[in-house]
C-alpha cells in the first residue's frame, strides 16, 4: 500500500481571538481550520464545559479543540468475536498548563492505535496516512501505541518519527511535581 506524501507545509497566521493558528495547510493545499466554538456543527467532539476557561475575550474556551479528529474501528479476524482495532488521528489544540491559560497554547499531532480482544501475544501492523506503527498485544489480546508530534514548534510529519521513541513534556515528571523541563515550558510559554 503506498504511503500518502501529503505533509503539513504551512501554518496560517495566529488568530488574535484564540492565540492559535487560524489553519494548517498540507502540501496539496488542503487547509484545516480550528473548530472550537461550542455548538459548532463541525466540532468533532463535544466540548466539556468543565474543561473550559476564559481566553482573551472568549468566556468559555475549550481545554482542547481540533483541526482534525478522525476515528475508525476495524473488526479483526482470529481473536474473540468482538476483536477490533481502533485508530485515532488528530491535530489538536490545547494548553501546556492544566487549564486554559493564554500564552500556553500548543498544537500537536497524534496517531493512536489500539487492539481490543485480539490474539494474545501478537504483533499488529497499522499502515496509516502518515506511516506505520505496531502494537503487540499482551496475554489477554490487548495493546496500544500512540505517536505524538508537536506541530507549532516545527513541522515534523508523524511518519518522520517512525521507529523513534518520542518523549513529550507530558511524559516527564510525576503526580507529585513538575519536572524542571515541564516547569520551564509552562513558565516561558514554550512548546515542544
Amino acid at each position: 500500500m503506498p504511503q500518502h506524501t501529503e505533509r503539513l507545509a504551512e501554518v496560517g497566521p495566529i488568530d488574535p481571538r484564540t492565540g492559535f493558528p487560524f489553519w494548517y495547510e498540507d502540501s496539496t493545499g488542503l487547509r484545516l481550520e480550528l473548530v472550537w466554538a461550542p455548538g459548532d456543527d463541525f466540532a468533532p467532539v463535544v466540548i466539556d464545559p468543565e474543561e473550559s476557561g476564559p481566553l482573551r475575550d472568549i468566556g468559555a474556551f475549550p481545554g482542547e479543540s481540533f483541526y482534525l479528529s478522525a476515528e475508525a474501528r476495524l473488526p479483526l479476524g482470529g481473536g474473540e468475536d468482538e476483536a477490533e482495532a481502533r485508530v485515532i488521528l488528530a491535530l489538536e489544540a490545547t494548553f501546556a498548563t492544566e487549564g486554559v491559560l493564554d500564552g500556553q497554547q500548543i498544537v500537536f499531532g497524534r496517531v493512536r492505535f489500539r487492539v481490543d480482544e485480539g490474539r494474545p501475544d501478537t504483533m499488529y501492523l497499522l499502515t496509516h496516512p502518515y506511516g506505520t506503527m505496531t502494537v503487540t498485544t499482551d496475554e489477554d489480546g490487548e495493546g496500544s501505541a500512540t505517536a505524538w508530534t508537536a506541530v507549532n514548534a516545527c513541522l515534523v510529519p508523524v511518519a518522520g518519527l517512525d521507529g523513534q521513541e518520542v518523549v513529550t513534556v507530558e511524559g516527564l515528571g510525576s503526580p507529585d511535581g513538575l519536572h524542571p523541563v515541564q516547569r520551564e515550558v509552562a513558565t516561558r510559554g514554550g512548546s515542544q
